[in-house]
């Protein structure tokens, strides 16, 4: 199919879903609404966007952290500063097993 085929296809699909949905109306864009709204506050779709929400925002303090520590040293090489003020953020399992 060519190029005009193609957008004269999706043209006839754009105007006849508008004609469709004009004829529906108000009332089933209002009933749609509702159904949406129903399933969105839905108990266990809440929980599940509850624990996501939770999970990124436990995230996202670390990701500040990590992203501080690596500006910080790449600004320390750049200007010749030596080794970074800032500290490593350590794995929390790691622990030294000897010392040198």
């Amino acid at each position: 199919m060519s190029l005009k085929g193609k957008i004269l296809l999706i043209g006839l699909g754009v105007g006849i879903g508008y004609i469709l949905g004009a004829k529906a109306g108000r009332e089933r864009y209002d009933q749609i609404v509702k159904a949406t709204d129903k399933v969105w506050n839905a108990p266990l779709v809440r929980e599940g966007r509850e624990a996501v929400g939770g999970f990124v925002d436990d995230r996202v303090g670390d990701l500040a952290k990590l992203l501080k520590t690596g500006a910080s040293t790449v600004i320390d090489k750049a200007t010749g500063r030596g080794r970074s003020r800032a500290k490593p953020i350590e794995p929390a399992s790691y622990a030294p097993t000897e010392s040198l």
